[in-house]
């Protein structure tokens, strides 16, 4: 992105009224702002009961909790861990010694140290429920991997005793001070502290003052309770919130807004199709051929209001382990490899997920079209649960699923778990390979392994992710870059303006 010279109309105090200049990043444009005044935005959040960063299982509090608590390691733009709270490491093998940056202090003011690194660790095991700590945990065996040991006052060996290599995403965990995290509010090193907080009314976080970075523009964050998530939207229509995720709603009506933005990124959701080897489907030709004939693009656009991205694994496409592959519609290749007697097929899915019935009808649209009829089976009145039973039995032919991806790979769980009638091999040898690994360069080869055999069985057919959105008012301006961990991040180094974009000519600086 573009280093834009922005000028900024700076009211910082009464008796303060020059301008100052700025550097921020924008898309292209130069612009100016009238900073404002007191620098509050507010955002939207849903009832919880603590304010446990680690093991609050509320994704409102979780994404604002971002701003109060900072881990060892965070993650950039694809995904990938940078330093944060660590200075540097060094990692051999299933151990990681771990040195901490100087002159960070917690919002009381006191210093972090290796013992807080290591109080944080224990609670993140003792919690048993949490996303960091279903991060960090085998999906089968349930057994947490990680263990700490206090080398000197700045340095702390971490050691991991699970499958695969020792990735640093499993220490993006927060780091909270030694013995307050049983308090009401626990202590973090964020660029935002608490400042008060009523439950189920409001919470309110202040810039802190000492932060050990780049001091947030935005001097207050108001977090505001709904009830309903369904209201999110209407409070930011009405101006009573000024930021939010998209919650996994439609937000097509935030684009090409005059005041919002909206910025996209990947979802853990992604769809995709089953096509059962055993029956119809035993020949190739025939999995080969429904692939060739399915339109991603006309699934993004018709089913998911085109807040979709294509993929040809079972990564997400945002991570520095996806693999690019080759995904393009071809139905006379499809025609090709279709011969004789065209069957019917029996098509399953869970109807009560409206993506998943729009995503089949469009898919059993295009079979047609290559002669193909599709019986759709199971009804609405079916539970989720019963949906998880019927897949297992494989009486069907194709089944269409959605699920949540990890953002550590894990195959074993995603396609060797049991959930469909058949069990790959090749897949399952590579997972072994998995847990030899001893780096994510290796890692990533195994990864890349996988989705290049996915794609020549033909078993399974990934679809699309579900786009997610970091919707805000267009009065705040920066280099807005939401991920599905942090979404809210690069607020700390946006600003709040008092009137909206405003475009000045190139030669005007």
């Amino acid at each position: 992105m573009k280093r834009i010279n922005i000028f900024i109309l700076c009211i910082l105090m009464l008796f303060l009224s020059s301008c100052t200049e700025k550097e921020v990043s924008v898309d292209d444009e130069k612009l100016n702002y009238l900073l404002a005044d007191t620098g509050e935005i507010s955002i939207p959040l849903t009832p919880f009961e603590s304010l446990d960063p680690i093991t609050t299982e509320n994704m409102s509090y979780f994404y604002l909790s971002g701003m109060i608590y900072e881990g060892l390691f965070t993650l950039d733009d694809n995904l990938r861990p940078q330093t944060l709270l660590a200075s540097s490491y060094n990692l051999d093998k299933n151990k990681m010694t771990i040195r901490i940056k100087d002159g960070i202090t917690f919002h009381d003011g006191s210093a972090l140290t290796v013992k807080d690194v290591l109080y944080s660790l224990d609670h993140l095991r003792n919690s048993m429920k949490g996303p960091y700590y279903n991060l960090v945990v085998n999906n089968i065996s349930r057994e947490f991997p990680l263990s700490g040991k206090i080398i000197d006052n700045t340095t702390i060996e971490i050691s991991y005793n699970g499958v695969g290599p020792f990735l640093k995403e499993y220490l993006i965990f927060p780091i909270v001070k030694e013995g307050t995290m049983n308090n009401k509010i626990p202590l973090g090193t964020g660029p935002y502290m608490v400042d008060t907080y009523e439950n189920k009314k409001e919470i309110i976080l202040t810039a802190y003052e000492n932060y050990h970075d780049e001091m947030p523009s935005i001097s207050r964050i108001r977090g505001v309770y709904h009830d309903d998530k369904d209201l999110i939207y209407t409070s930011l229509e009405t101006g009573r919130i000024h930021v939010s995720t998209s919650w996994g709603q439609n937000f097509y009506r935030f684009f090409n807004n005059e005041h919002f933005n909206a910025q996209t990124y990947p979802s853990n959701e992604m769809y995709f199709l089953f096509l059962n080897p055993e029956g119809v489907l035993s020949d190739p030709n025939y999995r080969e051929a429904i692939k060739n004939s399915i339109d991603k693009e006309r699934i993004i656009k018709i089913a998911l209001d085109d807040q979709g991205i294509k993929t040809t694994g079972f990564i997400n496409p945002n991570s520095y382990f996806c693999r690019v592959g080759q995904d393009l519609t071809n139905t006379d290749k499809a025609r090709e490899l279709l011969a004789g007697d065209k069957p019917t097929l029996k098509f399953y899915f869970y109807w009560k997920n409206e993506y998943q019935l729009k995503i089949a009808t469009l898919i059993a649209e295009s079979l047609y079209n290559l002669g193909i009829k599709v019986e759709f089976v199971g009804n609405s009145d079916e539970d989720f649960n019963t949906y998880v039973e019927n897949l297992k039995t494989g009486d069907y032919d194709i089944a269409l699923s959605s699920m949540a991806v990890n953002l550590i790979p894990d195959y074993s769980f995603n396609l060797n778990s049991g959930l469909f009638p058949y069990k790959s091999d090749a897949v399952s040898k590579f997972n072994e390979d998995i847990k030899s690994t001893h780096n994510e360069s290796d890692l990533i080869l195994v990864t890349n392994s996988i989705d290049e055999t996915i794609n020549r069985e033909n078993v399974f057919i990934p679809l699309v992710y579900k786009m997610n959105a970091l919707i805000y008012s267009n009065a705040i301006v920066g280099d807005i870059k939401p991920n599905i961990i942090f979404p809210y991040k690069s607020l700390s180094t946006a600003y709040f303006t008092t009137k909206e974009n405003e475009s000045i000519d190139e030669d005007a600086n």
